[in-house]
C-alpha cells in the first residue's frame, strides 16, 4: 500500500495498491494568476492519470444497478450483501457480453441483448435448465386413443403465433424434455424443416417432428441447438 499527495487545486491525497507515482505525468490546468487565464502545463503522479481515466466504472455499476435491482423483503443484513454481489456479477458478465459482441463478426445482424434481456436470460436458464418439470397437481389426462391422434395430426388448423426460443442452456441439458401433443399444429422450430406438427416440447414450449415415415427426427437434433 502507497501514499502519495498531490497539490492540485487542493491538496490531494492517494492510498493504492496498485500502479505508481512514477513515471510522472503531465496535464492541463488553468493558471489564473496570469492576465488572462491560460491553461499550462503541470506535472501530476502517474496514479492519478489512472483514477482519472477509470473513475467513471463506479458511477456505472450504480447506475445499472439502479435500473433493474432485485428486490426481495428480508430483515437480514447478509442476504441484501448477497444479491447485492449477484447483480453486480450479472451486471459486470453483460459489459463483457457487449464488449465481445462489438468485436465479434455479426454476419445475421443479430440484435444485441439489453440489460434487463439479458438478465431475464439469465434468470430463465438457471430457473429451468437441469430441473426435471413437476407434474401438475391434479388428475393425469388420459391417454389419446389412435383415432384421436389421428384426427388432430390431419387438422389444417396451424398454429403460426411467434414461439419465444429458450436458450440454448436450458436446450441441451438433456433433463425433462418430454413430448407432448397439442390441439393445435405448429411449425417445428428446427432449422431447416417446415413441418406442421402437433408435436410439442413441454420443457422448450415448440413443436417438434417425431415422424420415422417423413424422416424428420427432429425432436433428436433438437439438443444440437439449430433453430430456424
Amino acid at each position: 500500500m502507497r501514499v502519495v499527495r498531490w497539490s492540485d487545486n487542493k491538496v490531494i491525497s492517494l492510498i493504492y495498491t496498485y500502479g505508481s507515482a512514477y513515471p510522472m505525468k503531465t496535464c492541463q490546468r488553468w493558471d489564473r494568476s496570469s492576465t488572462p487565464a491560460k491553461k499550462v502545463t503541470v506535472d501530476c503522479p502517474g496514479i492519478v492519470q489512472v483514477y482519472n481515466t477509470n473513475m467513471g466504472g463506479v458511477d456505472k455499476m450504480d447506475s445499472c444497478l439502479g435500473l433493474y435491482r432485485m428486490f426481495f423483503r428480508g430483515k437480514k443484513w447478509y442476504l441484501r450483501i448477497f444479491f447485492h454481489i449477484i447483480d453486480m456479477a450479472v451486471i459486470n458478465a453483460w459489459l463483457l457480453y457487449r464488449r465481445d459482441f462489438a468485436a465479434c463478426a455479426n454476419p445475421n445482424k443479430v440484435k444485441c441483448l439489453s440489460l434487463y434481456e439479458f438478465k431475464s436470460s439469465v434468470a430463465n436458464s438457471l430457473r429451468i435448465q437441469t430441473n426435471p418439470l413437476v407434474r401438475p397437481p391434479g388428475r393425469p389426462a388420459t391417454s389419446l386413443s389412435t383415432a384421436e391422434a389421428r384426427r388432430l395430426h390431419n387438422m389444417n388448423r396451424i398454429d403460426t403465433r411467434n414461439t419465444v426460443l429458450p436458450q440454448p442452456e436450458v436446450v441441451t441439458d438433456m433433463v425433462g424434455h418430454f413430448p407432448d401433443v397439442r390441439k393445435t399444429r405448429g411449425i417445428c422450430a428446427l432449422k431447416g424443416c417446415k413441418g406442421a406438427v402437433v408435436f410439442y416440447c413441454i420443457k422448450c414450449k415448440v413443436h417438434l417432428c417425431i415422424s420415422n415415415k417423413r424422416k424428420l427426427l427432429c425432436y433428436i437434433s433438437w439438443g444440437r441447438f439449430t433453430f430456424r
